[in-house]
């Protein structure tokens, strides 16, 4: 496998200086126990990640992925979404195509869809996922191969209320609701009345807030300050806020909430878009700073 990635830096002259950033890719993709195999010796998952190294090793402003995990099982193509995060971090920008509408949720910025060799749709993620006027867009996200993956969606106040005050209700004692972009005032306003009997229930359960906020407002500080083991805050950079704040639930749910001039929740059930958003959320905070109110 070793010599298969070196090979297109050996022809060019380059692998003596880069051999140390070639070392660094070993060791971020986990490929110390493999790296000397043969390729038959390697499993599909090893394989592909000996692929991205490869590409990678050619220092590329951009990479062109095709189905990438179209042959790999659940835990590799969990793995495989961890080093796409890894390879934004490092700069390199990833164009990629997928018909798995999870898979392709995971770690983008944005979706476009294409139909006869032309884009019909780009936007948000969140925004693809709301496609109420395109039929064709409809019918796709319908019928789609999601794996296990289910995704519905709660509009206007009312199906926004009920939908947190259900979660609360499904979620055991103890539990942890991950948050990546907090809104302050945002997200409690169309909460309403509601609020109170969410906030009760939260703490009755003891049901926990891990939350990275772009604003915050007076009930974060009320929060904090008056129970601070079970709402632990993070801000982050106001220039990362959008419209939109994800949330990570401990039964393997994630939730996109958007909050335009209609109030909508969009939950998709996969453990893998789940793990992916909670790998995120941790390289997020290692940039945040703790909120004491």
């Amino acid at each position: 496998m070793r010599g298969n990635i070196e090979l297109p830096i050996r022809t060019d002259g380059t692998l003596k200086e880069k051999r140390d950033y070639l070392e660094n890719l070993y060791e971020m993709f986990g490929m110390g126990e493999f790296v000397d195999r043969f390729p038959n010796e390697a499993s599909i998952g090893q394989r592909q990640r000996t692929a991205l190294v490869r590409a990678l090793a050619l220092k590329p402003k951009y990479l062109l992925l095709d189905e990438i995990t179209s042959a790999l099982d659940v835990e590799q193509s969990e793995m495989i979404l961890s080093h796409l995060a890894d390879v934004k971090k490092m700069g390199v920008g990833v164009l990629m195509v997928a018909h798995d509408i999870g898979f392709a949720m995971s770690n983008v910025d944005s979706v476009y869809f294409m139909e006869g060799g032309r884009i019909v749709k780009h936007g948000k993620p969140y925004e693809f996922l709301l496609e109420s006027k395109n039929e064709r867009i409809r019918n796709f996200i319908d019928l789609a191969s999601l794996g296990s993956s289910q995704v519905r969606t709660y509009s206007g106040q009312e199906e926004f209320q009920a939908y947190h005050l259900s979660l609360l209700n499904r979620l055991p004692e103890n539990s942890t609701i991950t948050i990546i972009g907090g809104l302050g005032a945002i997200w409690y306003a169309p909460m309403g009345d509601s609020y109170r009997i969410y906030d009760e229930l939260r703490i009755k359960k003891n049901i926990g807030w891990d939350m990275l906020m772009y604003e915050y407002g007076e009930e974060d500080r009320r929060l904090v300050k008056s129970n601070p083991k079970l709402n632990r805050f993070h801000v982050l950079s106001k220039g990362m806020k959008n419209m939109a704040d994800i949330n990570i639930n401990s039964d393997g749910t994630v939730v996109l909430q958007v909050f335009d001039s209609v109030p909508t929740v969009i939950e998709i059930k996969s453990q893998i878009l789940a793990d992916s958003y909670f790998h995120y959320y941790k390289d997020m905070l290692r940039n945040s700073k703790k909120f004491l109110g």
